[in-house]
């Protein structure tokens, strides 16, 4: 009886067990410029995780590219690939293991304001090499991205004299021009630099 009672504790804890999908990535950004979003996966241990689906929630002018599975699931034959609705990572009958399933890059458009955006994750489910489905799959917390003003070019959340330093070290030659100017560092770029120090709206490229 008491052989029986741990069993069935033992496997209620497995259906109870949790399986969380979370997407991580760089923590700023700027207009025009990709970042990649890893997917991870954390808990799968004894779930038999074999593949896994999801949808990402992309905010208004952010659009994501194809996928990479991660080295580890591909050794296994796993094969990320992202549709108008959602990714999945699958192929293999094999159970996959915790850490990175896959990533994705996602392009930030040249017309999205400076601001804080969070990536979610949703729709998520898993299944087993025998195609049964994994219960408890989950989302961790949203990916937080930040992207910056192209004239906040030391990345501290501001425009101000130091920005415009960079680009004065730029032109004379005593640095260099950050790659987020993509038009090159001028004579120009200072006085649009100077302009947006003091209030004004940021015309950098």
């Amino acid at each position: 009886m008491k052989r029986l009672l741990a069993l069935a504790l033992f496997a209620g804890a497995l259906f109870a067990q949790t399986v969380t999908l979370t997407p991580t990535g760089p923590a700023t950004t700027y207009p025009g410029q990709t970042v990649n979003l890893t997917v991870t996966m954390t808990g799968s241990s004894g779930q038999s995780v074999a593949g896994v689906q999801w949808t990402v929630g992309y905010p208004v002018g952010f659009t994501g590219g194809s996928p990479t599975v991660s080295s580890a699931d591909g050794i296994l034959g796993d094969k990320a690939q992202c549709g108008p609705l959602a990714c999945v990572v699958v192929g293999s009958t094999i159970s996959m293991a915790d850490g990175p399933l896959a990533t994705i890059p996602v392009t930030v458009g040249n017309s999205v304001a400076p601001g804080n955006f969070t990536i979610p994750l949703t729709g998520i489910i898993g299944a087993t090499g025998g195609g049964l489905n994994v219960p408890g799959m989950t989302a961790g917390p949203p990916y937080s991205l930040k992207v910056l003003s192209t004239c906040d070019l030391d990345a501290d959340g501001n425009v101000n004299v130091q920005d415009v330093q960079i680009v004065i070290s730029a032109v004379i030659g005593s640095g260099t021009c950050p790659a987020s100017i993509t038009g090159g560092c001028t004579l120009i770029t200072i006085l649009q630099e100077i302009i947006a120090a003091n209030g004004g709206a940021c015309k950098v490229p």
